[in-house]
């Protein structure tokens, strides 16, 4: 599991990838991972609107979007991967987020 260091060096590292860029989908590949959002809610919430910031609280990489934020923890691997697709590379991928000019 990362530790403070790792979580807030990938936050300044995801910073200038993502700040102002629009997030275009997401996909959640397992549905255990989070609280039961309805995904009408997700696509209103956080698709096609620009990231204003990036923040840390303890463990957790918040994405800000204008009145809201997405919310995220590294887990166990403390991996983010950059990827050419949509398409899960990696065998422990459990979301998919893309950007306008990234996924992630």
């Amino acid at each position: 599991m990362p530790e403070l260091p790792e979580v807030e060096t990938l936050k300044r590292a995801l910073t200038p990838l993502l700040l102002n860029k629009r997030l275009l989908k997401l996909s959640f590949l397992r549905k255990d991972l989070r609280f039961p959002v309805p995904s009408s809610k997700i696509r209103k919430g956080l698709l096609n609107q620009a990231i204003s910031k990036l923040t840390r609280k303890g463990k957790y990489i918040l994405i800000h979007v204008p009145g809201g934020a997405l919310l995220i923890h590294l887990g166990m691997s403390g991996r983010v991967t950059q990827a050419s697709s949509m398409t899960p590379i990696e065998k422990h991928t459990h979301a998919v987020f893309k950007f306008e000019s990234n996924i992630f």
